[in-house]
């Protein structure tokens, strides 16, 4: 069981970040035929992964936030009253507030998680996908349980 290259795209286990660099970087922005990941130099990547991170981190949130917010917070019942028993009390502005910190958050959490990531990449840490091949029992359970 090849875990790593069905994650990564077949390019291996920093296959995303390798997709991302070939496809979108190379292609569209720096307009270069060659795929050369051996030379990419660590600020390349520590950027490539924090706009991959920020950008899908953004759409995750500006479309699950607006559809939790309807439904959380907008209920009503038959005579127009609040159901969610929210009474506007925190600030008309409260809303805006929290989605300027959102935003900025997001940006310093994708700053604070792609320095490990590229650990990960540069093999730093001890995964071990063949325990469910060295056991009946205990393998599984550390990747069904234990790794997430």
């Amino acid at each position: 069981m090849e875990v790593p290259t069905v994650i990564g795209l077949g390019l291996g286990f920093d296959g995303t970040s390798n997709w991302i660099n070939k496809h979108v970087v190379d292609k569209y922005i720096l307009g270069v035929d060659e795929f050369k990941p051996e030379e990419y130099s660590v600020a390349r990547k520590f950027f490539v992964l924090w706009t991959f991170l920020t950008i899908f981190t953004y759409l995750l949130y500006f479309t699950l936030c607006p559809v939790m917010y309807h439904f959380l917070y907008t209920k009503r019942d038959a005579a127009g009253n609040n159901v969610a028993a929210w009474n506007w009390r925190e600030g008309k502005d409260q809303v805006r507030n929290e989605i300027k910190l959102s935003a900025w958050s997001i940006c310093v959490m994708a700053g604070m998680t792609a320095p490990f990531e590229l650990l990960v990449e540069q093999g730093y840490t001890k995964i071990y996908w063949d325990l469910p091949a060295r056991d009946d029992f205990g393998g599984w359970v550390y990747l069904l349980v234990g790794s997430p």
